[in-house]
């Protein structure tokens, strides 16, 4: 709400207690009280404030250059008196702060709760609000001259876009589209994400989940969650438009090699890319084949992800190969995720090798939940031996047992270069895991020189011993007979 920032110099006066009462003890340093909150109303407005608020009323009928016209002053008033209602293409002008934060509390109520700080109110709200606007855009319902009107007003303010859901053309006009086409029903086409991403020219981050929200939907129905192959086209051909992409994720979505390969026909066309995120979908070990023959052309590429999917050892080879010829062409090293993926002690050791022939082909390597025992875990923890290179390692959920845990205590007595480590649930001591991800954390801070790099023995020996012994325990029960009777 507008409070005034200013008042007029006599009523200033009318309440600014005297000199006299200002020294009292109980009134030292107290401010100015009222106890009519509503007294501004039954002042006359001002001029410029009618102006104002003439101009908030009409906000569209005003130039562009509108902010660059007006005082400092009347820019915070008219900022917090403008409808937050208005098109966004009629307000991009306005200038970040208060009104976009008032803007953003009216859309998301919880908003401040869940997002305390906040670089660029106006930012954040143009980037959600066109992201929700695809989200619920249904094919054969858009109207692409309002979609390209707000397309090209939020372009110059987003850099991510990020569709938690691609909605698909209702069943009756689905069927009546295969109808005309004289085609047997088969996956609908999600909505033109193709012509978003073409006007979005400056997003270098693109989130997309091919499928609804929740399963729980009313109006749920298994063609929801179906992925055409002619989707992989549409976003194709925005993505080569894209010259500042370096991320790019289909998460969460039914997508198998053969939608994959053709993906990566025109991923070959954007040389920047630097993570590829393809966690939650269909990715077998075909699949991650193709995407290690994509590995071997992207040359800026530093991060795959590729958790919970559907990958065998077979796959994990073709991923080690690929980092191990990557490095030996003096490529970028790759951070590497394969969690929940049934990889097992054979795909434990096709990376081992990888990382055993001193190339460094890994900066990032997490196999957490990938069903790894003992023996895989000796072969990679030995394997890092030879390696400088990897900085973040992450084992968690893997039963490797306690020997594993020793072999990384004698590694980590001279290794600076991992500087994060999680073994949760790995069957090490606890005391064990807890000073290894320490001295993880040392390497990153840059402060081994003040760690005391303790024994193995100091580590190993259980947290609580026996305070007394059986002799003195006897003694006790004698001294507590004797006190009962």
């Amino acid at each position: 709400m507008w409070i005034p920032h200013t008042i007029p110099r006599t009523t200033f006066n009318l309440f600014t207690p005297s000199n006299d009462v200002l020294f009292l003890p109980n009134e030292i340093r107290r401010g100015i009280k009222s106890e009519d909150f509503n007294w501004t109303r039954r002042v006359p407005t001002e001029l410029k404030y009618m102006c104002l608020n003439t101009i908030a009323n009409n906000f569209r009928k005003f130039p562009k250059d509108l902010f660059q016209r007006i005082t400092p002053m009347n820019t915070v008033y008219l900022t917090e008196t403008l409808d937050t209602g208005l098109p966004l293409s009629a307000v991009t002008r306005v200038p970040d702060g208060e009104y976009w934060k008032r803007r953003c509390d009216d859309n998301w109520p919880d908003f401040s709760k869940t997002q305390p700080n906040v670089s660029s109110y106006k930012i954040t709200f143009i980037s959600e609000f066109v992201s929700k606007t695809i989200e619920n855009l249904t094919p054969g319902y858009v109207d692409r001259a309002e979609l390209a009107e707000l397309l090209t007003a939020a372009s110059p303010y987003m850099t991510v876009l990020s569709c938690s859901q691609l909605c698909i053309p209702g069943s009756l006009l689905h069927e009546l589209d295969m109808a005309e086409r004289d085609e047997l029903p088969g996956e609908p086409v999600h909505v033109d994400i193709g012509f978003v991403l073409r006007h979005l020219t400056g997003l270098r981050e693109v989130k997309l989940v091919y499928g609804a929200k929740s399963l729980n939907g009313v109006d749920y129905t298994p063609d929801q969650y179906k992925f055409n192959i002619e989707d992989m086209d549409v976003l194709g051909r925005g993505l080569i438009t894209m010259n500042y992409l370096t991320s790019l994720a289909i998460v969460k979505s039914d997508l198998d090699v053969v939608k994959f390969n053709r993906l990566s026909l025109y991923l070959v066309n954007c040389p920047g890319l630097e993570r590829a995120d393809f966690s939650y979908c269909k990715m077998d070990s075909s699949a991650t084949k193709s995407v290690a023959n994509y590995a071997k052309v992207a040359n800026n590429l530093r991060s795959i992800n590729l958790f919970c999917n559907d990958i065998s050892p077979d796959g994990v080879e073709a991923l080690a190969y690929v980092a191990l010829w990557r490095r030996r062409n003096n490529m970028i090293a790759l951070g590497l995720n394969l969690g929940m993926n049934n990889i097992n002690d054979i795909g434990a050791h096709y990376l081992a090798s990888a990382i055993a022939s001193g190339m460094q082909p890994f900066s990032e390597l997490r196999i957490r939940n990938c069903r790894i025992t003992c023996v895989g875990g000796l072969s990679i923890v030995h394997s890092l031996e030879y390696d400088q290179g990897l900085q973040t390692f992450q084992i968690d959920n893997n039963l490797v047992g306690p020997e594993v845990a020793v072999e990384l205590h004698k590694l980590f007595r001279n290794n600076t270069n991992i500087k994060y480590l999680s073994a949760h649930n790995c069957e090490f001591p606890l005391k064990l895991e807890k000073f290894l991800e320490r001295v993880a954390f040392c390497n990153l801070r840059e402060k081994r020189s003040t760690l005391t790099y303790l024994d193995l023995e100091d580590l190993i020996t259980p947290d609580y011993e026996p305070i007394i012994n059986s002799e003195e325990l006897d003694k006790n029960n004698e001294e507590y007979e004797i006190k009962s009777e």
